[in-house]
């Protein structure tokens, strides 16, 4: 072994006039009291502290045999072992972090033909993984690049500054406003002043701030020893959930700030389009499916999460995009699922791995909130969460006076949640037992659990042809009526409820317009052999119910699609009668 290669071992080394100066890996090293040198072709080790040889290797990970330097020096220039790109929000680079062989790091930067200088002179300085780090709300801070790629192979998003520790920009602050951050530090003094450096410069930007220090194991310096020494991704998270929120020593905590913004820049601001789970019909947010007890609330939310994890058509028409569907059947057992599923999954296939299915799970406010976002973690392609029902989350009221804040509070919570992931959530839930005008009144509870969601669905009772009415109405979605076909555990769109639900007079009327086209009342109460007066009024009726639209010539023809009827691929006249001609 080389002396190079030797020193590449110890952290904090620094060149003396006998040789070199190191941490001791074997305590709790605050002054660099290892002292190392080379006499006789043989690596000498003297700690001012008292440890002792064996100690000091064992804790390095070296052995009595690397003590002795190879015989022929090798003559080898250092070697690059690593490039860690630094770009800007864009990912255009803006300099290069280079690591060698033996252990040294330098910084270079694009010269603009093609080639490098070796300093940083006129660069702009970032953290490790720029646009990465603005895409997620729960950010690790490590001391190096190699630590923050190590963490994002395990799912977990991470960032580092440049050169090491006490290097942290103040500046960098306002790109951790309202993010979660878990500052990991290095095992040793410098990297717990690192730690706090970095935690009180983002102290009142980030929203909120854990130091995680991680268990004292042997050969564990940092976050990729913990990985390479057996640690895994649920016992870090673990230790993340049940660590407390950081502040600075006396710091109060911070005053909230109003954050507001110009209409001018909202007006040139850029948003990405919405995320749907279905598309036109469930969106990222939180959704109510509300209907009377037994009517297939359960078996609409098992196939819409089947439909998501095999990639399918959901409500046998609308085709969504395949990821991981989490359903939380809490009123379900094993035995029960696996039958129903038996029903809806496709007889040619087997079911999908990317369906997760829970049938136990804890109140949100003892621990269902942090499973759940810690399974949302190691699934970050998760589309659809159906939660079976909200009585069985929802905490009792009890001998609450006020109860409509408790329930916007706590489905709030749901909803800022499905909305940081962009994830769907639909909440299962039941209706009144007296009547009401207005869809969303007939919803159980108070206003609150309405009023938090971002779209509530009714499902009612139907009228032949439809088993039922989907009323739909949201923040992100239009109003929507929509008949559907329940048949043994599955359920159909058939379109849209005024279109299906129509007279037979109505239909002969829309047939016999579709095969003549634009035509006159005189020639339709003819073709028929009906009274020119009843049909004058019929088409006025049609017209009003969005049937038929009448040209200037004063004659009838077929609308135009409407958006459901153009999302599920049907035509005018099949989504005015149902299919049925």
């Amino acid at each position: 072994m080389s002396i190079e290669e030797f020193l590449s071992h110890f952290k904090n080394v620094r060149k003396t006039t006998n040789g070199w100066q190191a941490c001791c890996p074997a305590h709790e090293d605050k002054k660099a009291s290892l002292s190392i040198s080379v006499k006789e072709e043989k690596i000498l080790l003297y700690d001012h502290a008292g440890c002792s040889h064996e100690a000091i290797l064992e804790a390095a990970g070296l052995k009595a045999k690397d003590l002795f330097l190879d015989s022929k020096p090798s003559g080898l220039k250092p070697e690059i072992s690593a490039i860690y790109e630094y770009t800007d929000e864009k990912g255009e680079t803006l300099f290069q972090t280079i690591r060698f062989i033996p252990k040294d790091f330098r910084q270079r930067r694009p010269n603009g033909q093609g080639g490098w200088e070796w300093n940083l002179k006129g660069v702009r300085l970032v953290p490790y993984r720029l646009p990465d780090l603005l895409k997620n709300s729960r950010i690790c801070i490590v001391e190096g690049e190699k630590d923050a790629d190590n963490l994002w192979k395990h799912g977990l998003p991470a960032t580092c500054n440049p050169m090491g520790a006490g290097k942290w920009h103040v500046e960098w602050s306002k790109l951790f406003e309202g993010k979660e951050v878990v500052i990991l530090p290095d095992l040793d003094e410098p990297g717990r002043k690192h730690a706090f450096d970095v935690g009180k410069k983002l102290f009142g930007h980030a929203l909120h701030i854990k130091i995680i220090e991680l268990p004292k194991k042997p050969h564990v310096k940092d976050v990729s020893d913990w990985f390479t020494q057996g640690g895994t991704k649920d016992e870090l998270l673990k230790l993340i959930a049940e660590a407390k929120e950081w502040r600075p020593p006396g710091a109060k905590p911070p005053l909230p700030v109003l954050k507001a913004f110009t209409a001018s820049d909202l007006e040139e601001m850029i948003f990405p389009d919405p995320k749907w789970a279905v598309p036109g019909l469930l969106p990222e947010g939180l959704t109510i499916l509300a209907g009377r007890p037994k009517r297939g609330k359960s078996w609409m939310g098992l196939g819409l999460a089947l439909a998501v994890a095999s990639g399918g058509k959901a409500l046998g028409r609308i085709d969504v995009e395949k990821g991981d569907a989490l359903y939380l059947a809490l009123e379900d057992n094993p035995r029960r699922l696996q039958n129903r599923l038996a029903i809806l999954k496709d007889q040619d296939s087997k079911l999908p791995s990317r369906l997760h299915l829970v049938t136990e799970f804890l109140p949100l406010q003892m621990g269902g909130m942090q499973s759940l976002l810690i399974w949302l973690d190691k699934h970050p392609k998760t589309h659809l969460v159906v939660i079976d029902t909200l009585g069985r989350i929802l905490p009792s009221g009890k001998g609450n006076n006020n109860q409509f804040v408790d329930d916007y509070q706590f489905i709030g919570k749901l909803q800022k949640l499905a909305i940081d992931r962009g994830i769907a959530f639909l909440i299962i839930h039941h209706i009144r037992k007296e009547g009401a005008e207005y869809a969303l009144d007939r919803v159980a509870g108070t206003t609150g659990i309405t009023g938090a969601a971002d779209s509530v669905w009714v499902l009612d009772t139907g009228k032949p042809p439809a088993s039922a009415i989907l009323h739909v109405t949201g923040r992100d979605i239009e109003a929507q009526e929509i008949a559907l076909k329940f048949d043994m555990g599955f359920w159909s769109i058939m379109g849209e409820a005024r279109e299906v639900l129509i007279s037979e007079e109505r239909r002969e009327i829309l047939s016999l317009v579709s095969k003549k086209g634009p035509i006159s009342p005189k020639e339709i109460a003819e073709f028929l052999g009906k009274s020119r007066d009843a049909i004058r009024f019929l088409l006025i009726a049609m017209k009003r119910d969005g049937q038929l639209s009448s040209l200037e010539e004063g004659v009838y023809s077929i609308p135009p699609l409407t958006p459901l009827t153009a999302l599920i691929g049907l035509t005018p006249l099949t989504a005015l009668t149902g299919g049925k001609l």
